[in-house]
Protein backbone atom coordinates (compact mmCIF):
# COMPACT_ATOMS: atom_id res chain seq x y z
CA UNK A 1 0.00 0.00 0.00
CA UNK A 2 1.64 3.42 -1.16
CA UNK A 3 1.35 5.81 1.92
CA UNK A 4 3.71 8.12 0.77
CA UNK A 5 1.19 10.90 0.44
CA UNK A 6 -0.77 9.88 3.54
CA UNK A 7 -1.52 13.45 5.30
CA UNK A 8 -0.52 11.59 8.55
CA UNK A 9 3.29 11.26 7.51
CA UNK A 10 3.27 14.55 5.08
CA UNK A 11 2.15 16.10 7.97
CA UNK A 12 5.00 14.64 10.64
CA UNK A 13 7.56 15.53 7.87
CA UNK A 14 6.53 19.07 8.13
CA UNK A 15 6.72 18.78 11.80
CA UNK A 16 10.18 17.84 11.37
CA UNK A 17 11.17 20.58 9.34
CA UNK A 18 9.93 23.35 11.30
CA UNK A 19 12.00 21.75 14.13
CA UNK A 20 14.94 21.81 11.99
CA UNK A 21 14.42 25.50 11.43
CA UNK A 22 13.87 26.42 15.35
CA UNK A 23 17.00 24.45 16.19
CA UNK A 24 19.06 26.09 13.42
CA UNK A 25 17.71 29.59 14.51
CA UNK A 26 17.42 28.85 18.33
CA UNK A 27 16.65 32.01 20.16
CA UNK A 28 15.42 30.53 23.56
CA UNK A 29 16.42 31.52 26.69
CA UNK A 30 17.67 28.47 28.43
CA UNK A 31 20.55 26.07 27.82
CA UNK A 32 20.67 23.44 25.20
CA UNK A 33 22.42 20.49 24.53
CA UNK A 34 22.05 21.89 20.94
CA UNK A 35 24.04 17.97 19.50
CA UNK A 36 21.84 15.63 21.44
CA UNK A 37 18.91 17.45 19.89
CA UNK A 38 19.98 17.85 16.90
CA UNK A 39 20.45 13.84 16.65
CA UNK A 40 17.00 13.14 17.65
CA UNK A 41 16.05 15.24 14.82
CA UNK A 42 18.25 13.69 12.20
CA UNK A 43 16.55 10.40 13.81
CA UNK A 44 13.23 11.81 13.40
CA UNK A 45 13.54 12.55 9.82
CA UNK A 46 14.78 9.50 8.91
CA UNK A 47 12.30 7.51 10.22
CA UNK A 48 9.31 9.43 8.78
CA UNK A 49 10.96 9.18 5.41
CA UNK A 50 11.49 5.29 6.13
CA UNK A 51 7.32 5.36 7.43
CA UNK A 52 6.49 7.19 3.65
CA UNK A 53 7.84 4.45 1.39
CA UNK A 54 7.35 2.04 3.74
CA UNK A 55 4.19 0.56 1.50
CA UNK A 56 2.86 -0.57 4.84
CA UNK A 57 -0.71 0.08 5.59
CA UNK A 58 -1.22 2.89 8.53
CA UNK A 59 -3.11 0.73 10.68
CA UNK A 60 -0.13 -1.94 10.53
CA UNK A 61 2.76 1.14 10.90
CA UNK A 62 0.72 2.23 13.86
CA UNK A 63 2.26 -0.51 16.00
CA UNK A 64 6.29 -0.50 14.71
CA UNK A 65 9.03 -0.10 16.15
CA UNK A 66 9.73 2.96 14.13
CA UNK A 67 6.53 4.73 15.55
CA UNK A 68 7.27 3.74 18.73
CA UNK A 69 10.72 5.22 18.50
CA UNK A 70 9.06 8.96 17.29
CA UNK A 71 7.36 8.59 20.50
CA UNK A 72 10.32 8.43 22.58
CA UNK A 73 12.41 10.82 20.77
CA UNK A 74 9.48 13.39 20.87
CA UNK A 75 9.69 12.90 24.81
CA UNK A 76 13.22 13.45 24.24
CA UNK A 77 12.50 16.81 22.46
CA UNK A 78 10.17 17.92 24.49
CA UNK A 79 13.01 17.66 27.46
CA UNK A 80 15.30 19.95 25.67
CA UNK A 81 12.94 22.49 23.51
CA UNK A 82 9.96 22.90 25.97
CA UNK A 83 11.94 23.78 29.07
CA UNK A 84 11.86 27.33 30.12
CA UNK A 85 12.88 28.50 33.62
CA UNK A 86 10.36 29.04 36.17
CA UNK A 87 9.21 32.35 35.66
CA UNK A 88 11.00 33.07 32.49
CA UNK A 89 9.40 36.05 30.60
CA UNK A 90 9.13 35.21 27.08
CA UNK A 91 8.83 37.98 24.20
CA UNK A 92 6.00 37.16 22.15
CA UNK A 93 8.65 35.55 19.35
CA UNK A 94 9.86 33.35 21.49
CA UNK A 95 6.41 32.40 22.68
CA UNK A 96 5.27 31.70 19.29
CA UNK A 97 8.66 29.66 18.75
CA UNK A 98 7.99 27.58 21.94
CA UNK A 99 4.26 27.01 20.98
CA UNK A 100 5.62 26.18 17.68
CA UNK A 101 8.00 23.80 18.71
CA UNK A 102 4.90 21.81 20.98
CA UNK A 103 2.80 21.02 18.52
CA UNK A 104 5.51 19.28 15.97
CA UNK A 105 6.69 17.49 18.86
CA UNK A 106 2.89 16.78 19.74
CA UNK A 107 2.57 15.61 16.31
CA UNK A 108 5.36 13.00 16.17
CA UNK A 109 4.77 11.67 19.85
CA UNK A 110 0.95 11.44 18.64
CA UNK A 111 1.63 9.66 15.38
CA UNK A 112 0.52 6.21 16.22
CA UNK A 113 -2.96 7.36 17.54
CA UNK A 114 -3.89 9.03 14.05
CA UNK A 115 -2.49 6.06 12.22
CA UNK A 116 -4.85 3.60 13.77
CA UNK A 117 -7.60 6.29 13.34
CA UNK A 118 -8.10 3.65 9.73
CA UNK A 119 -5.59 3.16 6.22
CA UNK A 120 -7.71 5.37 4.77
CA UNK A 121 -5.99 8.86 4.08
CA UNK A 122 -8.34 11.41 5.20
CA UNK A 123 -6.63 14.77 5.67
CA UNK A 124 -8.72 15.54 8.77
CA UNK A 125 -6.36 12.58 9.96
CA UNK A 126 -3.17 14.34 9.78
CA UNK A 127 -3.87 16.80 12.91
CA UNK A 128 -5.49 16.03 16.44
CA UNK A 129 -9.02 17.23 16.52
CA UNK A 130 -10.47 17.35 20.08
CA UNK A 131 -13.71 18.61 21.66
CA UNK A 132 -12.92 21.19 23.72
CA UNK A 133 -15.10 23.66 26.01
CA UNK A 134 -14.95 27.17 25.21
CA UNK A 135 -14.36 29.18 28.78
CA UNK A 136 -13.60 32.70 27.55
CA UNK A 137 -14.32 34.86 24.55
CA UNK A 138 -13.07 38.45 23.87
CA UNK A 139 -13.29 40.61 20.85
CA UNK A 140 -9.81 41.40 19.39
CA UNK A 141 -10.89 43.24 16.11
CA UNK A 142 -14.25 43.39 13.61
CA UNK A 143 -15.37 39.87 13.23
CA UNK A 144 -12.49 38.50 15.07
CA UNK A 145 -12.32 36.77 18.62
CA UNK A 146 -9.94 35.56 20.94
CA UNK A 147 -10.98 32.79 22.93
CA UNK A 148 -9.88 30.21 25.38
CA UNK A 149 -10.99 26.49 25.23
CA UNK A 150 -10.17 23.49 27.28
CA UNK A 151 -10.06 19.62 26.85
CA UNK A 152 -9.90 18.85 30.11
CA UNK A 153 -6.26 18.18 30.00
CA UNK A 154 -4.78 21.39 28.60
CA UNK A 155 -5.68 25.08 27.83
CA UNK A 156 -5.72 25.88 23.97
CA UNK A 157 -5.75 29.93 22.82
CA UNK A 158 -7.81 30.36 19.46
CA UNK A 159 -8.46 33.31 17.08
CA UNK A 160 -11.94 32.85 15.29
CA UNK A 161 -14.34 34.59 13.19
CA UNK A 162 -17.33 32.37 14.06
CA UNK A 163 -20.12 35.07 15.12
CA UNK A 164 -21.90 33.03 17.20
CA UNK A 165 -19.28 31.55 19.52
CA UNK A 166 -19.84 31.47 23.45
CA UNK A 167 -18.52 30.86 26.30
CA UNK A 168 -19.89 27.11 27.81
CA UNK A 169 -20.20 26.14 24.21
CA UNK A 170 -18.53 22.04 23.04
CA UNK A 171 -17.01 22.06 19.56
CA UNK A 172 -14.62 20.21 17.82
CA UNK A 173 -10.94 21.66 17.15
CA UNK A 174 -8.08 21.54 15.15
CA UNK A 175 -4.70 21.66 16.53
CA UNK A 176 -3.08 23.16 13.83
CA UNK A 177 0.95 25.26 13.54
CA UNK A 178 0.40 28.27 15.60
CA UNK A 179 -0.19 31.37 14.36
CA UNK A 180 0.01 35.28 15.58
CA UNK A 181 -3.31 37.86 14.93
CA UNK A 182 -1.62 41.12 16.10
CA UNK A 183 -0.34 40.18 19.81
CA UNK A 184 -2.36 36.83 20.13
CA UNK A 185 -0.95 33.38 19.43
CA UNK A 186 -3.84 31.07 18.13
CA UNK A 187 -3.33 27.18 18.44
CA UNK A 188 -5.85 25.46 17.02
CA UNK A 189 -8.89 26.14 14.78
CA UNK A 190 -12.70 25.41 16.16
CA UNK A 191 -13.55 22.92 13.55
CA UNK A 192 -17.23 22.51 13.98
CA UNK A 193 -20.79 23.76 15.79
CA UNK A 194 -21.52 22.78 19.06
CA UNK A 195 -21.72 18.84 19.86
CA UNK A 196 -22.36 16.99 22.87
CA UNK A 197 -20.38 17.70 25.58
CA UNK A 198 -19.27 13.55 25.94
CA UNK A 199 -16.68 14.64 23.28
CA UNK A 200 -14.69 17.37 25.84
CA UNK A 201 -11.43 15.57 25.51
CA UNK A 202 -11.49 13.23 22.45
CA UNK A 203 -11.00 12.60 19.03
CA UNK A 204 -14.27 14.16 17.36
CA UNK A 205 -15.75 12.07 14.57
CA UNK A 206 -15.44 13.01 10.69
CA UNK A 207 -19.31 13.21 10.29
CA UNK A 208 -19.07 16.15 13.03
CA UNK A 209 -16.11 18.18 11.22
CA UNK A 210 -16.43 21.25 9.08
CA UNK A 211 -15.92 20.71 5.45
CA UNK A 212 -12.62 23.91 5.51
CA UNK A 213 -10.40 21.32 8.01
CA UNK A 214 -9.12 19.50 4.60
CA UNK A 215 -7.83 23.27 3.45
CA UNK A 216 -6.36 23.63 6.86
CA UNK A 217 -4.58 20.57 6.59
CA UNK A 218 -3.46 21.27 3.54
CA UNK A 219 -1.84 24.34 3.99
CA UNK A 220 0.63 22.40 6.53
CA UNK A 221 1.64 20.24 3.88
CA UNK A 222 2.65 22.48 1.38
CA UNK A 223 4.27 24.45 3.86
CA UNK A 224 1.93 27.85 3.55
CA UNK A 225 0.19 27.27 6.94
Amino acid sequence: MDVSKDPRLLVAEEAVRRLERILAGWRLPWRLDKENTASLVREAKRIVYQLRYSYTPPRILASTGEVERLRDIAGGLAGQLLNPPPGAELALSQRLTLAEARWAINILGGLAARLRLGDEPKPEYGVDVVGVEVTRVEELGPSLYATRATTGRIVLSIVTNIRDIGEGQVRATAILPPRLFGEVISEAMYSSGPIDRSLIGKRVPTSLLDTGLAGAVLAIVSGKS
